[in-house]
């Protein structure tokens, strides 16, 4: 027979009161910020007016139509194979007086402060494996270029020569 004694002491790591309170300023920058993880409260958040709105405008169509909207990603309406709304990327033909002007900006700003800018790090990574493929200019890798001129791979500038 096993006789299991029991502990009849106070805990000998944090005593009878408990673990002792910690000052914030004691601690580690990582350990700091553990604490403030665990003692966030939730945040509740409510619906916007806007959102609210979309949901009553979704409600009332549903309503009209007489059926619930469905979701795109439904397995059964893909089955269906319903046609998809095809999305329209613009094109040169479609660019509008303010865009080319606030592309050549970007331009005039990257020539000025010999910086190019990126819109996402795709960008950027294909731009940097152009140019170790050697397909950009020197004139445009050191900012020579016009600020109407678009930077793009030799053989692209050569291909838009010979169409003119």
């Amino acid at each position: 027979m096993i006789v299991h004694s029991t502990l009849l002491q106070s805990d000998p790591i944090h005593g009878s009161l408990g673990e002792p309170s910690l000052s914030r300023a004691d601690l580690t920058p990582a350990q700091q910020f553990e604490f403030d993880q665990r003692n966030k409260k939730p945040i509740h958040y409510e619906l916007s007016d806007e959102v609210k709105d979309n949901f009553n405008s979704i409600k009332m169509a549903e309503a009209i139509v007489g059926d619930d909207m469905q979701s795109p990603d439904d397995p059964d309406q893909i089955a269906k194979n319903i046609p998809v709304v095809p999305y329209y990327f613009a094109g040169e033909e479609d660019e509008e007086e303010e865009t080319r002007s606030t592309r050549e900006s970007i331009r005039a700003a990257e020539k000025q402060l010999k910086k190019r800018f990126f819109i996402n790090a795709k960008e950027e990574r294909d731009f940097s494996k152009m140019v170790s493929e050697g397909r950009i200019s020197a004139a445009d890798l050191n900012f020579q270029n016009d600020i109407d001129e678009e930077v793009e791979p030799i053989e692209k500038k050569r291909e838009r020569a010979a169409k003119e």
